[in-house]
């Protein structure tokens, strides 16, 4: 790992995501972990939103059935919760 992807991770701009912080047509951006199989940041769309939980779906997919469902204080949830920066809360 070299100085220039040092610095590059420490300037992620991670945001807190909760219901509060959310709704419907937020669009997020997600950051990979360093073991994915993905290397670049990709775009979410949150489809719904509520107090438990949210749905998202890849901005540009063309796979309109495709969703993902993410838990408060699921297990997964503490794996992707420092992942996103929101982009735009419409």
């Amino acid at each position: 790992m070299n100085l220039f992807s040092i610095f590059k991770k420490m300037t992620n701009k991670r945001s807190v995501i909760d219901p509060s912080s959310i709704s419907a047509k937020t669009v997020l951006k997600v950051y990979p972990a360093s073991r994915s199989h993905v290397k670049k940041p990709y775009l979410l769309i949150v489809t719904r939103s509520c107090d438990l939980f949210f749905e998202t779906r890849l901005l540009n997919s063309f796979e309109l059935g495709h969703t993902h469902r993410f838990i408060y204080g699921d297990d997964s949830w503490e794996y992707h919760k420092n992942r996103f920066e929101i982009i735009m809360n419409l």
